[in-house]
Parts: structure tokens; C-alpha cells; sequence
């Protein structure tokens, strides 16, 4: 079964009637376990906007939600410091879904490809 994590920037998409977001949450498959990071739910719901609390959390319900646990917190922060030894800034959520793929086996459905990419997160293909 194919492990899929999907990122904010996709359900945002999806919430905003994003033609692209639509088709890529669409297209996945239906043996596939779709999921999201518990810190991909923070993200969205501070972003909610009046009116669209409903859509929002039916959204989230149909997914899996993965909780940021310790060992995820130790290689978040790893990530975080190791980028920051190279000049790179990742925010304390984007290294704890990066985080949750690698320690998991999910590969990431996001826009942001690149950045994603230099974190060594399997991308969604």
C-alpha cells in the first residue's frame, strides 16, 4: 500500500476550489493510505476563514492524521539544525512533516517541490 502524506499548500488548493489540488487529491489511489501531519492540521486551521469551518474540517476528517511524537521531534530538530549549518531556514513544521515521511515511509504531496526536495523527502511522483 502506497503511504501518501499530503501537505497544506494542497488542501489550502482543495478549500480554494484550486482546479490542480482537486485533480491531484482525485487522482491518488484508492489503495493508497492518505494521511496528513497533525502539524499540517495546525497549519489550516489557523488559516480558516469565517464560513469555512465546516468544509475545512470535513476536509481533514477524511484523512489520517499523524501526531508529531519524539522520535519525529529529534529528527525535525535535526533537520532544522543540519539545514541551518548550510544557510538553509526550515520552519519547525515543514521539518516535522519532513520528518514524519522519512521516519515512516510517506511520500509527500506539496506544490513546494524544491524545497521539499532539499530536505531528501520522497515526493509523490
Amino acid at each position: 500500500m502506497r503511504r501518501i502524506l499530503v501537505d497544506s499548500d494542497v488542501l489550502i488548493g482543495v478549500l480554494r476550489n484550486n482546479e490542480r489540488a482537486i485533480t491531484l487529491l482525485d487522482t491518488l489511489s484508492e489503495d493508497s493510505l492518505v494521511a496528513c501531519s497533525a502539524l499540517t492540521v495546525l497549519e489550516i486551521q489557523l488559516g480558516v476563514r469565517k464560513g469555512e469551518e465546516e468544509k475545512t474540517n470535513q476536509l481533514l476528517d477524511t484523512l489520517n492524521v499523524i501526531a508529531l511524537g519524539e522520535a519525529e521531534a529529534n529528527l525535525a530538530g535535526k533537520i532544522i539544525r543540519e539545514n541551518r549549518w548550510k544557510g538553509i531556514t526550515v520552519d519547525f513544521a515543514d521539518a516535522g512533516i519532513a520528518a514524519t515521511c522519512l521516519l515512516h515511509g510517506y511520500e509527500l504531496l506539496t506544490f513546494n517541490i524544491r524545497h521539499f526536495q532539499q530536505l531528501g523527502v520522497p515526493l509523490l511522483s
